[in-house]
């Protein structure tokens, strides 16, 4: 039986970067653009790129640790995004 608190992390810290990186990309961020294909197109990048991603120790989901973490994660997505 698979460990769905371990997918979940998996998928979801790197899910906040891009999709925080779609949200602020001037491109797609417009209006011309609906925001539920926005986070679509941020699903589909990060389960493509899921292979890619180096295995790392990952912290107690909902943790003080957890929380910076998803927060670096955020920032980064923004910051790439302009």
């Amino acid at each position: 039986m698979p460990n769905y608190i371990d997918i979940f992390q998996s998928f979801f810290l790197p899910f906040i970067r891009v999709a925080a990186l779609l949200m602020v990309l001037p491109i797609v961020s417009t209006q011309l653009v609906p925001q539920n294909i926005r986070m679509i197109l941020a699903i589909s990048i990060t389960y493509a790129m899921l292979p890619s991603i180096p295995e790392f120790i990952k912290p107690e989901p909902l943790t003080l640790e957890w929380v910076f973490i998803a927060i670096k994660e955020l920032l980064i997505g923004i910051i790439l995004g302009y």
